[in-house]
């Protein structure tokens, strides 16, 4: 039978580049609409007279994902549903209230990436430029196939940022449930540039 897993909420896509100690200097020391301003091509070089060695590579804020890239619904508000192909509600609540119905130790599997967390402090010692584009909607939208329905095989991955925690992926009977959303529309946008020691 077929089902299908939809997840409605706040959510963001986070990202994460490298960048040159000169890039982390210039951008560190100017207003951060600049910045925002250059991350979505809206920002002339030579109008603002900058060095070359602090131009940016790339000209949309996307670009930059090197070292993380996640997108997902905010783990902590958001309205799951799990149906059937027929329609009836297997599930209806939140993840959190997902596992702790099914899985009260907590015992949440992990996708591929392993157990790494994307603070901003937790990174290799380098330079780095990081956004996020926060949002509202359906962020999750996936259909998986099974005989019968067992909430044990399902596995979230949730991974913390400095943005919040964000659910990056769900698995069932270890199979990845490929993600259709993109129903959501574009509330917020940020970007900073760090220096990790």
């Amino acid at each position: 039978m077929n089902y299908k897993i939809e997840i409605w909420s706040r959510g963001i896509d986070v990202g994460i580049g490298k960048i040159t100690k000169e890039q982390y200097e210039y951008w560190n020391d100017r207003d951060t609409q600049d910045l925002n301003d250059v991350l979505n091509n809206n920002f002339d070089y030579e109008e603002n007279e900058t060095p070359d060695e602090a131009r940016l590579p790339y000209e949309y804020y996307n670009e930059y994902e090197d070292v993380f890239f996640g997108f997902g619904p905010d783990h902590d508000y958001n309205e799951m549903t799990i149906k059937d192909s027929e329609g009836n509600i297997l599930f209806m609540g939140d993840v959190s209230g997902f596992v702790n119905e099914y899985d009260p130790k907590y015992e949440v599997g992990l996708l591929e990436g392993g157990e790494q967390d994307y603070y901003s402090n937790c990174l290799e010692p380098g330079h780095y430029i990081q956004w996020c584009q926060g949002g509202k909607g359906l962020y999750f939208d996936g259909e998986f196939d099974a005989e019968k329905f067992d909430p044990l095989k399902m596995v979230f991955s949730i991974r913390e940022t400095d943005y919040g925690e964000i659910v990056v992926g769900i698995a069932y009977d270890g199979e990845t449930i490929e993600n259709q959303a993109g129903d959501y529309d574009i509330k917020s946008f940020e970007a900073s540039v760090f220096h990790a020691e």
